[in-house]
């Protein structure tokens, strides 16, 4: 049984030196969200932006499982990203997130954290837990354990306290994943 998600082999891509990215990465706190092009865009990239120098690492897992949105290759999927939404934050190969074929990470994270905050998309019946759309977001702390899961209409910058608080220290245990607000500048 995994322990953390930093046990988790990921093929990065445009990283540079990926044994400096694992290494850099486990120091830092991380966002991984299944991604598909959509509103969520702006806010994740300006968390990035924000906070990647104190140690924020966001990941984007492109998936076609859900109504077949990201029906390119990989490469494909990440070029339309980094060219339409202008981000600079690593898209990874594609992956599935549900299913026998679903990616060890999803497993690991599903397992630890089988819900969404505020998610309206699990229905009842539903056997065992699940993604349950695209942008499906975690923050994942330090440790490689993840710390709060947020649902695809979740807005990023509605969690930008949880981040700022996992940057500056605080346990996980203390996070609070239902408190919301956007920071004004």
């Amino acid at each position: 049984m995994l322990k953390s998600s930093s046990n988790i082999y990921l093929r990065p891509h445009n990283l540079g030196n990926p044994a400096l990215r694992r290494q850099r990465a486990r120091r830092g706190v991380r966002l991984l969200l299944l991604c598909q092009p959509n509103v969520n865009y702006p806010g994740l990239r300006k968390l990035y932006e924000k906070y990647h120098g104190e140690g924020f690492s966001l990941l984007g897992f492109p998936c076609n499982q859900f109504g077949g949105q990201a029906p390119g290759t990989s490469e494909e999927e990440r070029e339309y990203a980094y060219k339409k939404f202008g981000i600079s934050f690593p898209i990874m190969d594609k992956i599935n997130v549900n299913g026998k074929h679903a990616h060890p990470l999803y497993r690991f994270l599903k397992e630890r954290l089988p819900e969404s905050v505020n998610s309206q998309l699990t229905r009842p019946g539903d056997k065992g837990p699940k993604i349950e759309w695209n942008y499906v977001k975690f923050l994942v702390g330090r440790d490689g354990q993840p710390v709060c899961r947020y649902g695809s209409a979740f807005d990023p910058l509605k969690f930008e306290s949880q981040v700022q608080e996992l940057l500056a220290g605080k346990d996980a245990k203390l996070i609070n994943c239902n408190v919301s607000r956007v920071i004004e500048e």
